[in-house]
């Protein structure tokens, strides 16, 4: 993933330069914020077809809700409480396995053993 993001991606290839390459340990990675992911939107995306005006325009659109972007992209949008609004791209791919992981994850909360587990390592308060 990092190979193939420090090859399409401006931002990426700046942003990891001077990292092993492979990179085997990922806490070697540097933290990427939204705000400066959504500064420099049209560096970070893998896509060179991709540009933020057009995902803008594409989300602005209300007849477009639940139709895929270019060649079948999902975008997702925060809703910008933080004081940053959210682009996000989502290849099918992506998408088929961040679902299939919720789904597992959703079974495994029927399982008394593992809620128990999440509820002693949930953080009070």
């Amino acid at each position: 993933m990092v190979a193939f993001a420090r090859s399409r991606s401006p931002y990426y290839r700046q942003r990891y330069a001077g990292l092993p390459d492979p990179i085997e340990d990922p806490s070697l990675l540097p933290v990427t914020g939204k705000r400066d992911l959504m500064v420099r939107f049209d560096e970070a995306v893998t896509d060179r077809r991709v540009t933020r005006a057009a995902v803008e325009a594409f989300v602005a659109d209300p007849t477009l809700v639940g139709r895929p972007f270019l060649d079948g992209y999902t975008v997702t949008t925060t809703s910008g409480t933080t004081g940053v609004r959210g682009l996000f791209i989502i290849d099918q791919w992506a998408l088929a396995v961040a679902t299939a992981m919720g789904g597992r994850m959703r079974s495994s909360l029927k399982r008394p053993r593992f809620r128990a587990a999440l509820i002693r390592a949930a953080p009070a308060g």
